[in-house]
């Protein structure tokens, strides 16, 4: 079993901390290059394909499950709703349809969901003039 000797280890952590520098020198390089709107297209290509497909189906699939969970609300909606309790439900039924289209159920889907659900709830409580934490 060999020693790790002090100058083995300050060599160690200069080396990490220049593979960082390094590292953050090409990022700048890159950022400097790259314009930000590309890295943005990036990141969410990077987000939509891969296993995010194999996590909730494939994006139509998963998107008309929710736009069809949306219609359905809308034309059984009875009472005036404000957009942002709408909106709040919306994602409520975006998250139902990943429910309906993904292979195996995810805990974030359903915190997520429960989320939108409490804060829509708080919206419309609010606005029927119910004060809030009752």
């Amino acid at each position: 079993m060999s020693k790790i000797t002090l100058e083995d280890r300050i060599t160690a952590e200069t080396i990490a901390a220049m593979k960082a520098h390094d590292e953050r020198r090409i990022d700048a390089m890159v950022a400097a290059i790259v314009p930000e709107r590309v890295r943005i297209l990036q990141d969410g290509a990077g987000l939509t394909h891969g296993n995010r497909d194999k996590e909730y189906g494939p994006p139509a699939l998963n998107l008309a499950a929710a736009g069809e969970l949306k219609l359905v609300f809308r034309r059984h909606l009875r009472r005036d709703i404000s957009a942002a309790e709408l909106e709040a439900i919306d994602n409520v039924l975006t998250k139902l349809g990943r429910v309906a289209t993904g292979m195996d159920p995810k805990r974030d889907t359903y915190v997520d969901g429960a989320t939108y659900f409490a804060i829509a709830g708080e919206i419309a409580l609010f606005k029927a003039g119910q004060p809030q934490g009752v």
